[in-house]
């Protein structure tokens, strides 16, 4: 179930930066997007963000680079409450709980 809802995150912010580039640049593809979205995971000031774009040959405008950066570590999806106990168990806030049959 927790899988799931962070694959909706997901998703929900690969359409929000595939809408963004489409309103800014008139090109909303997923493979970019997703391509941004990882730069920005690595980049994680302004600063290297937008020279990580500009070394991929992507040289937007400063104030977009800024909104794209704010928007993607806004709704990045963090899994980092969840680490897998056993196999069959799940820890979430130091307890773990089983997984349903």
């Amino acid at each position: 179930m927790d899988g799931d809802l962070f694959r909706l995150e997901e998703l929900s912010l690969v359409s929000k930066v595939c809408t963004e580039l489409e309103n800014h640049l008139g090109v909303g593809e997923k493979d970019l997007a997703e391509f941004i979205i990882s730069l920005a995971e690595k980049n994680k000031t302004l600063e290297k963000f937008r020279s990580a774009l500009i070394k991929n040959g992507a040289d937007f405008p400063e104030s977009f680079v800024a909104n794209l950066l704010r928007i993607i570590q806004t709704m990045k999806p963090r899994k980092q409450n969840m680490k897998v106990c056993t196999s069959t168990m799940l820890i979430q806030n130091h307890w773990c709980y089983w997984r349903g049959l």
